[in-house]
């Protein structure tokens, strides 16, 4: 369904992001065949994953350290457990000649006087402070077996857990969780982004309001109800991008859910 969100939805979709149904039998197929078809492009692409499946809430987060206690994992007190199965088909699915290296992406956004990182503070024109350390690692020395990929990322989000936990108590990434220190680069607001915005908005709403002061009752009333509709369609792409408004996945009675399923189905099997 999130392929047919408008403009969000639509953006994604011609960014050819792949779509999932958290199902994995037909997930599996999916994936393979959508990574196939960006491995075969002339121009080099990027992969974005995000290993946790969901967005963060402290619901969440709870259901995460919960299971994480029942199944003897690390206990993350700034992420949820990342969902191994995934990132591990497809580093063994990825070309090391294609795509060579990784980088993780540890993010920390919205603190202190900061407005939070919400689509209503970017409509609204609110400022959001953002803070990341980013790190690179080579693809051919990530393992390419299940267990040993498995390893390698449970690892890499203990260490992320530590970064996010030192910056939020010391303002740095670096200076409670023993990862190199290097000097910040700061990147100023593009004064080009607001004003290709401006000129964008501009073109549509003018020409729109001269039309709606000079022209006939049928022709205000048209306006008026586009605009209407523009609304509260705005309302709603606003809604769906509230945390609070995101799907079960990953709370208790879902994570229950998938476990019982996986139980019934294979009797030994676990989740990642």
């Amino acid at each position: 369904m999130l392929k047919y969100v408008p403009i969000v939805g639509w953006a994604w979709n011609m960014s050819d992001v792949i779509f999932l149904e958290r199902n994995w039998e037909k997930d599996k197929m999916n994936l393979s065949a959508k990574l196939n078809a960006l491995l075969d492009y002339p121009t080099p692409v990027w992969i974005l994953l995000y290993p946790e499946g969901t967005r963060f809430s402290v619901e969440k987060h709870e259901a995460s350290k919960e299971f994480a206690a029942s199944r003897g994992l690390p206990i993350l007190d700034h992420h949820l457990i990342p969902r191994t199965k995934g990132f591990s088909f497809t580093v063994s699915q990825l070309d090391p000649t294609k795509i060579s290296k990784l980088y993780d992406v540890t993010l920390v956004a919205g603190e202190g006087d900061s407005a939070p990182p919400t689509l209503t503070s970017v409509l609204c024109g609110r400022t959001t402070l953002a803070s990341m350390y980013i790190r690179e690692f080579y693809l051919k020395d990530i393992p390419k077996d299940d267990k040993g990929s498995s390893a390698w990322l449970m690892k890499l989000f203990q260490e992320k857990d530590a970064m996010k936990d030192s910056f939020l108590k010391t303002g740095c990434f670096s200076e409670l969780s023993g990862v190199p220190k290097h000097a910040p680069i700061k990147r100023k607001s593009r004064p080009w982004s607001l004003l290709v915005s401006l000129t964008l908005n501009s073109c549509v709403i003018l020409p729109m309001f001269y039309v709606l002061f000079i022209g006939s009752f049928i022709t205000r009333l048209v306006i008026v109800v586009v605009l209407a509709l523009a609304w509260v369609a705005m309302q709603r792409l606003i809604n769906i991008t509230k945390i609070s408004k995101s799907s079960n996945y990953g709370k208790k009675s879902a994570a229950a859910s998938v476990e019982t399923n996986e139980t019934k189905g294979t009797g030994d099997k676990k989740q990642d």
